[in-house]
């Protein structure tokens, strides 16, 4: 638990919670069952264990060493003595207290410090596949490095297989495997070094995770399947999907024994339990000493009430403890505890300029709300920072849809999903009068929920189903409601408290999208395209997306009395719309320091075999428990409207702009290309969107939070005006080291005012012509960066319209004084990302549908067409790039000189260098002389740039290549190669040639200069008229 919690002190009081009754005579903390039905989620790991067990023991009878199918141990020493062919061994059981000492101090344990390390026994790995080696094979040895296998080694390889009730896999699991690794390594070479001339553990080592086995359970029921080394073929490529990389998750072991594990102990033995540091967050939801009193034992509850001062929650409550405050992390809670402020009320009136808010990247960011959110936990009164600019939550909207989304990462699947949607007039308008209801500005449109009442992909899709016809139903209703009543435009907002639960629910959809695709209602399929990343965009003419995520809104505007976690029924019980008091939910299904109803929930509706469940200690039929977990999930939907209603009132002057027009369209694929191409276009849209997304979150990001992420340039106060709109600013101590570069092209944004650069003409009321007003500024205006002194931090900026089409804007916003320059800080973040879509659609379209253009399986399974579908064959030409995009493999084979030219090229690129080529860079200029097409790969500092300005400088000065194109993904790297084959070119005489290096029209070129007269150097825009000489 430690390596997932990383809490000292519950790693601590863990080693002695097998004997309660000692504990308490001992004065220790005794553990207290802290979550009711949890037991339901042990055994549903150990069925899994089992079931998978059962599928390898009757699929593989032969390859399988077992005792009672898996569900008792077995002999390590017994099962490698028997076996001579592939097995996957079962439960295989060693006892490490044996070696424990020696195996310690193999990875680092120190000889004095071996004393803390507790006693070790029954290690039990789920299961160990001896197999054959592969070619490329490494061994773990027992000091926990590796070595790599001589090829004349034939032992058979011990790979360490974890099998684990998820979907997703974390650090915690993946270290976990590394353990058993290093400890089956040790045995090997010392209980079990018999064995050693047989065997070696292997770095191939993975989780077994809660998914399908796709290839393996595709297999037993084919007729390739009845041959079990195919089954065992198939098995190892399901279980390459779950590798573990060693290499990156032992360092965290090896720190556990040598580092964590004794310092805690050392502290605990020396100084009592109490001096182990906790910190109370949301992982501690699972432990034992958490003190969640509502969820004990009438027993226990005894006990807790009696020594409340030993469980983290009422102890961190009672010393103002710095957990209290939500947005501090352990590490940054550190850093104030040696700063000198050990207690919340200790940051009340800290001011955002101290020094010790400066050594923690957090703290760097929350700076400026530090103080507010101490004095809101230590009063227990809500503030609002009604001043800064909050971008994302729209002004002015028609309709708006809470979403609440609850899943089990476990499992894979959605539990629930709630929904409450409401219709808004337009100002000064209300709906009418219906059924004895007076006329009002507020049309409920209903809520509902849809709970997943068993985890099997068929229930959750019944739920997706039902949440999809509502959610139609009702965007449908309300835009008729519009239309009826004159209202025009309907202008839709889409709520989410988290980015987890909107994630979740498009994974969702995209596990079950053939299914949405095949739904006849338009509505409903368009829903498809609502949910994926590439529809949460800004539009241009809008200030606000579709879809706002709650939980960050109120996290920067809001300091809330909450503690230890930031959650939706919890700041909803402090924070809410005057009409819409919170509902109450039962503490059996609240999560204090989490945003989900317990896992436990629904694991008694899931593992339910009796159709009941016990509830309240009475069995209950199992459709009570779904329409609880209904109404809970509902309560939290309410709760997020709630929320919502109430920061549209409170920060009416920080949000502006609406809402935009929800898209019901359902894209179609390009037509006249071939059919990979729709795919390539479409994942280019989709790539573009998504990084389009996550640089308008950092327009409406606050400008601490991007400088601590380093991807700001505050600019403080003004030094000198040079003219012409270039300045002199002094930068901020915490800008320094900010990943942007003199030279570079950026986005103006102000500090004061988040979401500064999404602003328009219209909203910041320019007066502008129509047709100028809505393009945002950071379309607008473009802050070039001349100079930039990180030591003495200063800088020299040059503002200028973005492109001459938006003169006019620019003009407009520096005669107001819309930027505070001078008056109040400002800040330089990187801008859009380039976007080259449009450029590959047109590209796509130009090559249409070649001949050699063959539908990959992936394009096929990708754009959800069945492969038995007819697909016509390309009838256009194969043109060079058609080749590439089809047959590489053919061109990568076709030679394009005779070796005699290859080896003249590649002699001269030996030592074209100011340094010589070593033997895989040389190889590297053979493949590219020799052959139509070559990709050279490598790790970052292999030489890559080196080898290539080599094998270019050979070929110019063979003069036989009239002209060459040299292209990559970004002007620096271009840069970087042309400038280092300039510097070999200008010494040599024979390598005459003319050297264009082409920009956009948007970016200055970056000057060449040389003193060679052979070489004739340009930089241009695409837009400068020249013609280059051949050569």
């Amino acid at each position: 638990m430690y390596l997932r919690t990383l809490c000292e002190r519950e790693l601590y009081l863990s080693l002695f919670s097998n004997n309660p009754s000692a504990l308490e005579k001992a004065g220790i903390p005794v553990p207290l069952k802290s979550r009711p039905g949890v037991q339901l989620i042990t055994a549903s790991g150990r069925e899994f264990e089992y079931e998978q067990f059962n599928v390898l023991c009757s699929a593989l009878p032969s390859n399988v060493f077992a005792k009672n199918s898996g569900t008792a141990p077995v002999d390590l020493s017994e099962a490698l003595s028997t076996i001579t062919a592939p097995t996957l061994i079962l439960q295989p059981q060693i006892e490490p207290e044996h070696f424990r000492d020696l195996a310690l101090t193999n990875i680092g344990v120190a000889k004095d410090d071996l004393k803390y390390i507790p006693k070790m026994s029954g290690l039990r790995p789920d299961v160990i596949f001896a197999d054959v080696r592969r070619d490329n094979e490494c061994e773990i040895m027992p000091n926990g490095t590796r070595r790599q296998l001589a090829d004349d080694d034939k032992r058979m390889a011990l790979s360490v297989i974890d099998l684990k009730n998820i979907t997703e896999a974390n650090a915690s699991y993946s270290a976990e495997v590394c353990l058993y690794a290093i400890f089956v390594a040790n045995w090997l070479h010392n209980e079990g070094k018999t064995f050693l001339g047989k065997y070696f553990v292997s770095e191939r080592i993975y989780l077994w995770r809660h998914i399908e086995m796709p290839n393996f359970t595709k297999i037993l029921s084919t007729k390739e399947g009845g041959n079990h080394a195919n089954r065992l073929k198939a098995l190892r490529q399901d279980l390459d999907d779950g590798s573990v990389p060693f290499l990156i998750y032992m360092p965290s072991v090896r720190k556990f024994f040598c580092e964590d594990l004794p310092r805690v102990v050392r502290l605990g033995d020396s100084e009592g339990w109490n001096a182990v540091p906790y910190h109370v967050n949301p992982r501690c939801s699972s432990c034992d000493w958490l003190g969640n009193r509502v969820w004990l034992s009438d027993d226990d509850r005894k006990h807790f009430d009696a020594h409340k001062d030993n469980y983290c929650t009422p102890a961190a409550e009672k010393s103002d403890h710095l957990s209290k405050m939500a947005s501090l992390t352990k590490g940054a809670s550190g850093v104030l505890f040696t700063g000198g402020h050990q207690k919340v009320a200790s940051l009340v009136g800290i001011k955002a300029e101290a020094p010790v808010l400066r050594k923690h990247s957090l703290l760097k960011q929350d700076r400026g709300q530090i103080s507010h959110r101490a004095e809101s936990i230590s009063t227990g009164k809500v503030t609002v920072d009604g001043v800064s600019k909050v971008g994302g939550l729209a002004k002015w909207l028609g309709a708006e849809f809470d979403i609440i989304v609850n899943f089990d990462s476990g499992s894979g699947f959605l539990t629930g999903i709630a929904i409450r949607g409401t219709l808004f007039s337009p100002y000064g308008s209300k709906f009418p009068a219906t059924e004895g209801k007076e006329s009002s500005s507020v049309k409920p449109l209903g809520e509902d929920a849809f709970v997943i009442n068993k985890d099997t992909a068929v229930a959750e899709w019944a739920a997706i189903l039902s949440f999809i016809e509502r959610l139609a139903d009702w965007i449908e209703e309300g835009g008729k409601q519009f239309t009826a009543n004159g209202f025009g435009t309907l202008h839709t907002q889409i709520c989410f408290w988290e980015v987890r639960q909107y994630e979740e629910l498009c994974n969702a959809f995209g596990r079950h999208l053939l299914d949405i695709l095949d739904l006849q209602n338009r509505y409903q399929r368009a829903l498809a395209w609502l949910f994926p990343p590439d529809e949460l965009l800004e539009k241009t003419d809008h200030l606000c997306p579709n879809i706002v995520f709650i939980r960050d809104i109120i996290s920067g505007s809001v300091r809330l009395p909450q503690f230890f976690a930031t959650t939706l029924l919890g700041t909803a019980e402090h924070y809410h719309h005057a009409r819409l008091q919170p509902r109450k939910v039962d503490n059996y299904y609240f999560e204090p320091l989490g945003d989900a109803i317990p896992r436990e929930r629904i694991f008694e509706i899931w593992k339910s075999t009796t159709g009941t469940v016990r509830i309240f200690g009475k069995t209950r039929p199992i459709n009570e428990a779904i329409t609880r977990y209904g109404n809970v999930l509902q309560a939290h939907a309410w709760a997020l409207g709630s929320v919502t209603a109430r920061l549209r009132i409170d920060l009416k002057a920080a949000i502006s702009g609406n809402a935009p027009e929800l898209s019901m369209t359902i894209p179609s694929g390009m037509t006249g290309v071939a059919y990979d191409s729709k795919l390539w276009d479409r994942w280019s849209q989709v790539s573009a969107a998504v990084a389009k997304t996550e640089a308008l979150g950092s327009f409406i990001a606050r400008a601490e939070s991007l400088e601590a992420a380093y991807k700001a340039i505050v600019l403080t106060r003004l030094i000198k005006d040079h003219g012409n709109n270039t300045f002199e600013f002094a930068v901020s101590e915490d800008s320094s080291e900010a990943k942007i570069e003199e030279g570079d092209s950026c986005t103006v944004g102000i500090v004061s005012w988040p979401g500064f650069p999404l602003a328009n003409g219209k909203s910041l009321n320019l007066e502008l012509e129509p047709n100028l007003s809505f393009i945002p500024m950071h379309k607008v205006i473009a802050a070039y960066i001349n100079s930039f002194d990180r030591v003495k931090k200063r800088l020299i900026v040059t503002l200028s319209a973005k492109w001459h089409g938006v003169d006019a804007q620019f003009n407009a916003v520096m005669s107001n004084g819309v930027l505070p320059i001078g008056t109040e800080p400002i800040y330089l973040l990187e801008g859009l990302p380039f976007d080259d879509s449009k450029t590959v659609t047109a590209i796509l379209k130009t090559i249409g549908t070649p001949r050699c253009s063959i539908a990959a399986p992936e394009a096929l399974t990708a754009m959800g067409t069945s492969a038995a579908k007819r697909i016509p064959k390309g009838t256009d030409p194969d043109t060079p790039v058609a080749e590439l995009l089809w047959q590489a493999n053919k061109l990568a084979a076709k030679v394009l000189r005779t070796n005699q030219d290859v080896e003249a090229i590649v002699t001269f690129a030996k030592t074209a260098n100011k340094h010589p080529l070593n033997p895989s860079q040389i190889d590297a200029v053979r493949s590219c002389a020799k052959h139509h097409l070559t990709i050279v790969w490598g790790p970052p500092g292999t030489g890559k740039t080196d080898t290539l300005v080599a094998f270019v400088h050979s070929v110019i000065r063979q003069k036989k290549a009239k002209k060459i194109l040299i292209a990559g993904p970004n002007y620096r790297t271009v840069e970087e190669l042309s400038e280092r084959l300039v510097k070999n070119l200008e010494d040599d005489a024979a390598a005459a040639c003319d050297y264009y290096c082409l920009y956009s029209k948007s970016r200055e070129p970056k000057p060449l200069k040389t003193h060679a007269e052979h070489l004739n150097l340009k930089s241009q825009k695409q837009n400068e008229r020249s013609s280059p000489k051949s050569g």
